[in-house]
């Protein structure tokens, strides 16, 4: 039993005892009636209180469950966002270290072109000079037998 029905059944309980043993004049049965329909009221009032509160606890309730399950897949997809800026950062590292390849592979062949181009050169000469020394010995010879 709540707390407003004791008080409630404690006033009419109070007023039946006096009307019935009459020792109480009619204001104060007038008056005792009055604080019963206050106390009435005041219960019945509470009492929708009560059930609106009930009510936004409830959908309170709801708004928490939903937002934790809402928190559960923010938390998801900070980890999926966190692994692909990692997945860039490597990406990003890769295409750095290409690109850097791709020009050291450049010089090098430029390089290679120019070292193949002395080679060129130096047979060149190597046969320039071996032919002119071919030239030299027969003029040589010719000489000597002449």
């Amino acid at each position: 039993m709540t707390v407003f029905k004791q008080a409630a059944l404690s006033v009419a309980i109070l007023i039946l005892a006096m009307a019935v043993s009459g020792c109480v004049t009619e204001s104060q049965y007038h008056a005792k009636v009055a604080e019963l329909t206050d106390v009435q009221t005041n219960l019945d009032k509470t009492r929708a209180e009560n059930e609106e509160l009930q009510a936004k606890v409830k959908d309170l309730e709801e708004d928490v469950a939903r937002l934790e399950k809402e928190a559960g897949q923010v938390s998801g997809l900070k980890q999926q966002l966190s692994k692909i800026k990692e997945e860039l950062a490597t990406a990003k590292q890769a295409a750095q270290k290409t690109t850097e390849l791709q020009k050291e592979n450049s010089d090098l062949k430029q390089r290679v072109g120019q070292l193949q181009k002395q080679v060129d050169d130096l047979k060149k000469q190597f046969a320039e000079a071996k032919k002119s020394e071919g030239t030299e010995e027969k003029e040589g010879a010719e000489e000597l037998e002449e």
